[in-house]
């Protein structure tokens, strides 16, 4: 792949975040249609942040991912492991695993490998833009799917593909910084694989302590990897990385093959964050690093359908039990923060129910809803609190 290099004028970070606002394309594949989203304002003095991960209702299972910088089969002079083949030392339905993504193009009524991704929401994979070409008229409708967990040439069994209905970049994106891309989904797999967040952190420094992981689909091998890859199967690697600037993080020394374009670079503490801080552009292992700004257009995309099913609410007094539930739900509180009423909502914002609340151990009925995501909107004597939870039939 070759590289065009560009002088870039450097400007304060105050006119970076303001200058550099682009408008996102949203490329509607189900349609045939063109729209288009002016980026909102965000605070620019956060340093860091990051959107919540999910583990799916999949099962509670998480993968060993190991935290420390690794000795061997490691690239010459770096921290970072050549790729092995997921399957070899995980089960690949495990959580974070089951949120790669293979992405496969329909030509001709052929599937064809395209990219590689990452569940960031329940309808959500981030992967990078260059994978659907400048959206000439004969590329921007193509249908794309979506497989968590594929592997050895099959979907997975046991988790749901989906078609992608809408394709988020922005318009004239650049290699450098801009290079992602949100396909939104048909169907919600991420309630049943989960999800990674998606972060940034605007301290250099950040990322050359902790270990980071991926997992991707290489195709095609390049003069620096002998190995035939064909896209079909999934792999690993993990390490420290060692290089961090303005628009890239990555390792150098290592490098990757077409087909894990768009994987993440995923920070991984065990069961306390999952957080993708860039994705994979160049060979040379760049990946786009995610900014402040683009942290902030990526989640304003992301945010309607990142919000875990179930959450831990005793905190402020206030919970729902059982959470999956298939029948009914009841809510729990404290003396402090007595129900009173109650809505009943569902993902699109429509009202199904609306009670008023005697006590706080009254049944509220759920078996005339269809499987999916719900919200309880509660009013109380504190205040307004909306919970959300999953109706699931066994």
């Amino acid at each position: 792949m070759i590289r065009f290099l560009s002088i870039l004028l450097l400007l304060s970070s105050v006119q970076i975040a303001v200058g550099q606002t682009k408008v996102i394309m949203v490329f509607d594949l189900i349609n045939n249609t063109i729209d288009s989203i002016v980026p909102r304002e965000y605070d620019k003095t956060i340093d860091m942040d990051h959107t919540d991960f999910f583990i799916g209702i999949f099962n509670k299972k998480i993968a060993p991912l190991d935290e420390n910088p690794p000795i061997i089969n490691v690239f010459e002079e770096t921290n970072y492991t050549l790729k092995v083949r997921a399957k070899d030392n995980f089960n690949i339905t495990d959580y974070p695993i089951r949120t790669s993504i293979k992405i496969s193009k329909l030509v001709n009524d052929t599937l064809r490998t395209s990219c590689s991704g990452s569940m960031v929401s329940r309808r959500h994979v981030l992967t990078a833009a260059h994978c659907y070409g400048s959206f000439a008229t004969d590329l921007k409708y193509t249908p794309l799917k979506v497989c968590p967990s594929y592997d050895d040439g099959l979907s997975n069994n046991k988790l749901p593909c989906s078609w992608v209905s809408k394709l988020y970049i922005y318009k004239n994106w650049s290699f450098d910084g801009e290079d992602f891309a949100i396909l939104e989904l048909v169907d919600p797999i991420g309630i049943q694989t989960g999800w990674i967040g998606i972060g940034y952190n605007t301290d250099d420094n950040f990322y050359k302590e902790p270990v980071f992981h991926k997992f991707s689909y290489p195709g095609l091998p390049n003069f620096k990897d002998p190995i035939q890859y064909n896209g079909d199967t999934l792999y690993h690697s993990f390490g420290q990385l060692n290089k961090a600037n303005e628009s890239y993080i990555g390792v150098i020394g290592a490098n990757a093959n077409k087909g894990e374009s768009g994987s993440s670079i995923v920070l991984v503490e065990s069961e306390k964050a999952y957080t993708s801080y860039g994705v994979l552009t160049w060979s040379s292992y760049d990946h786009n690093r995610i900014t402040q700004r683009t942290f902030n257009d990526l989640k304003n995309i992301i945010i309607k359908d990142n919000i875990p099913p179930y959450k831990d609410f005793s905190s402020i007094g206030l919970s729902i039990y059982p959470n999956p539930a298939a029948d009914f739900i009841k809510i729990k509180a404290n003396e402090q923060n007595h129900p009173l009423s109650y809505q009943l909502i569902d993902i699109h914002g429509q009202v199904l129910q609306s009670h008023e609340l005697t006590n706080s151990f009254d049944k509220i009925s759920i078996s005339q809803l269809t499987n999916g995501l719900y919200y309880l909107k509660i009013k109380t004597t504190s205040g307004l609190q909306t919970i959300p939870f999953m109706k699931q039939s066994y």
